[in-house]
């Protein structure tokens, strides 16, 4: 029974493995190889025939196609908004009439990632005041001015 339980156990750990190669989209490893790599190939032979076992296989990976680079990079770039860098740059040079020339100074805007406008605050106390007072009427002015499409939220990062 220690052979049969050496076996299962054998078995689980070959499943694990071709289930993290299968994830990386990797061939998956027959068993006999597997098996043989151990130096157990002889143990699972004479297992499969005196318990009638049938020959188990690996998952099959799905289908993937290999493309070039240059195929992908318009899906990819397809995926980045360009006029982001637009955006922030309009952003920048209307900053102090969005938010007021007090918060101008100790606020900057320092990126939008997945529409989401990252404001950096330089001092904790600022932080602390916009963060109670001021934020949602910031986002709210900003939002007026280019859409909630393209500000979704605005988040504060202390410097």
């Amino acid at each position: 029974m220690a052979a049969r339980q050496e076996l299962q156990d054998l078995h689980e750990a070959w499943v694990k493995l071709n289930r993290r190669r299968h994830a990386r989209r990797q061939d998956p490893i027959p068993y006999e190889t597997w098996a043989h790599r151990l130096g157990r190939s002889s143990l699972w032979t004479l297992e499969r025939e005196r318990c009638g076992l049938t020959e188990m296989h690996a998952p099959e990976a799905p289908p993937c196609e290999a493309r070039r680079i240059g195929e992908n990079i318009p899906h990819v770039l397809g995926r980045i908004r360009v006029d982001r860098a637009e955006l922030l740059t309009v952003l920048q040079a209307e900053w102090s009439a969005l938010v007021g020339e007090d918060n101008a100074a100790r606020t900057s805007p320092s990126g939008i990632d997945n529409k989401v406008l990252t404001i950096e605050v330089k001092g904790a106390i600022w932080f602390s005041q916009l963060q109670r007072v001021a934020l949602r009427s910031i986002e709210a002015r900003i939002q007026s001015r280019f859409g909630k499409t393209e500000i979704r939220r605005v988040i504060l990062r202390q410097v």
